[in-house]
């Protein structure tokens, strides 16, 4: 893929930065204008993005939030979005080397035990959420995704996510019991908002919730009380 398209740096693939992160968290992407669509139509986005996709969800699981971001603009991209795809093939290309590893006996959590992670940003007019399960050091399971209704709320949007992380562990404990690797404590899943906790664990109230938030609070309360998941902060 670098190879591809070194035409668009400046000496080829020795004209390559790099990169610890494929752009810093401060960079505002805003929807391209006409103008700007216009002036960049030229460009290879579609292709540059469609290479980027099959590496990343192979091997690079924390490059998919910025995949998702310029995915947003397949219909119209702009120079400012071509130049972030490249900076994210950069980075790609230098971390080549650095790939999943397990190391069962360096988790701190045991051998073949999962946990999960659970976050979320608050926008309008969907927040976008990631998820990722680990086991033995590893990731066996990540979602990044734009939620499918609407939060009011940062509370409302880190519950959210933590039942779509909920819905993957219960589905990795079934297979992992399966193959004889019972999960017998209830997998830990990481969450750094407190009210959305109190709220899981039928200690806090719900005010003007929808339906569809209530039947994730109730899927996640009762997955906690059956001991498959245990909130942790």
């Amino acid at each position: 893929a670098a190879h591809r398209f070194s035409e668009f740096f400046e000496g080829g693939i020795d004209g390559m930065k790099d990169r610890e992160i494929p752009w810093c968290v401060s960079t505002t992407i805003t929807k391209p204008t006409y103008e700007e669509i216009k002036e960049a139509r030229h460009l290879p986005y579609r292709n540059l993005i469609g290479v980027l996709g099959f590496g990343v969800h192979l091997v690079k699981p924390e490059c998919r939030i910025y995949l998702q971001t310029l995915q947003e603009h397949m219909n119209g991209w702009s120079m400012m979005l071509f130049k972030l795809a490249l900076q994210l093939l950069e980075y790609c290309f230098y971390t080549r080397e650095i790939g999943i590893m397990a190391t069962a006996n360096l988790d701190p959590h045991g051998v073949n035990i999962l946990y999960a992670y659970a976050d979320s940003n608050f926008s309008t007019p969907r927040s976008t959420g990631c998820s990722l399960t680990m086991l033995n050091g590893c990731p066996v399971a990540i979602r990044v995704k734009k939620h499918s209704t609407t939060d009011d709320s940062t509370m409302k949007a880190e519950i959210t996510e933590a039942f779509h992380a909920s819905s993957d562990i219960v589905a990795l404990r079934n297979l992992m019991a399966e193959i004889g690797l019972y999960q017998e404590e209830p997998t830990i899943l990481y969450q750094d908002n407190k009210p959305a906790i109190q709220v899981a664990e039928n200690k806090g109230a719900l005010n003007k919730s929808s339906r569809a938030l209530d039947i994730r609070v109730f899927t996640l309360r009762n997955r906690i009380e059956d001991q498959e998941v245990a909130l942790k902060w």
